[in-house]
C-alpha cells in the first residue's frame, strides 16, 4: 500500500539540499532584517551558499552586503574562493575594505585576496619577468614549466577559434600543429608578419618546455640546450 508521509514531515522528501539552505538562510536573514538593534550585533556567516545555484549565490551576496553596511561585523566563513572573490568585490563598491584571512596549516594569516583574485596567466608571466630580471630564482625545471603555461594560455586566448575542435587536447604541441595548417589562412596573423618562423619559434619553445609539465608534446624532449 505505500510509504505514508507526515504532511509535516514532507518537506524533508520535497526539497533538494540547496532549497533546505536557502529556505534556513531566508530564515536567519529574516529574522535578522529586523532586528531593531542590528548596529550592535556581529553577524556570522558559516559557508552560506553551500548547494546554491547561481542566482541564490548573488542573491545570497546582495543580502551579505546590505547587512553589512548595518551590523556592527560580519563575518563570512568560506573555503570556495570564487565566492569569496566575488563578495569582496561586490562590499568594496559600497566603501566597505574587507579583511581577508585564510588557515594555512591550521594557522589563521593575512590574505592577499587581490594576488589570488589574478588569472595564473598574469601571475606566471609575473613570476618569469622577476626571474629574468634577477629579482626571482628558479630552477631549469620550474622555468620551462611557466614558459610552456603562459604559452598554451596565451594562444588559447589569442587564437581560439583555431582550436575548437581539440577539445581536451588543446595542448601546445597539438596547437602549434593546428597553426600550421592555418599557416595561409587570412584570418592567422601574428605580430611579426612571418609566420613561419613565429611557428618554428614556438616549435622550439615547445621543445625547450617538454616533458617538464605535458607529455603529449609532438617533439622529443632535448636536456642538452647548450
Amino acid at each position: 500500500e505505500g510509504y505514508e508521509v507526515n504532511p509535516l514531515q514532507k518537506v524533508k522528501h520535497i526539497l533538494s539540499g540547496g532549497d533546505k539552505n536557502a529556505l534556513a538562510l531566508a530564515f536567519f536573514l529574516a529574522k535578522i532584517i529586523v532586528d531593531e538593534d542590528i548596529e550592535s550585533k556581529i553577524i556570522i556567516f558559516d559557508d552560506p551558499i553551500s548547494s546554491f545555484d547561481y542566482n541564490r549565490k548573488r542573491r545570497t551576496i546582495e543580502f551579505i552586503k546590505l547587512l553589512s553596511q548595518r551590523a556592527k561585523q560580519t563575518i563570512i566563513l568560506t573555503h570556495i574562493n570564487t565566492f569569496a572573490f566575488e563578495l569582496y568585490d561586490s562590499l568594496k563598491e559600497v566603501g566597505i575594505n574587507p579583511k581577508c584571512l585564510r588557515v594555512i596549516n591550521g594557522k589563521i594569516k593575512e590574505w592577499d585576496i587581490n594576488e589570488d583574485k589574478k588569472h595564473p596567466f598574469f601571475k606566471n608571466i609575473l613570476k618569469l619577468e622577476a626571474f629574468v630580471s634577477g629579482q626571482e630564482e628558479i630552477n631549469l625545471d620550474e622555468a620551462r614549466r611557466l614558459i610552456r603555461i603562459c604559452l598554451e594560455d596565451k594562444l588559447k586566448f589569442n587564437y581560439f577559434q583555431f582550436f575548437k575542435e581539440l577539445g581536451d587536447e588543446c595542448w601546445l604541441g597539438t596547437m602549434i600543429k593546428k597553426l600550421k595548417e592555418f599557416k595561409d589562412d587570412q584570418r592567422l596573423k601574428f605580430k611579426y608578419s612571418d609566420k613561419e618562423e613565429v611557428i618554428n619559434e614556438l616549435e622550439n619553445l615547445c621543445d625547450f618546455s617538454g616533458s617538464s609539465h605535458h607529455s603529449n608534446i609532438t617533439i622529443q624532449h632535448r636536456t642538452d640546450y647548450t
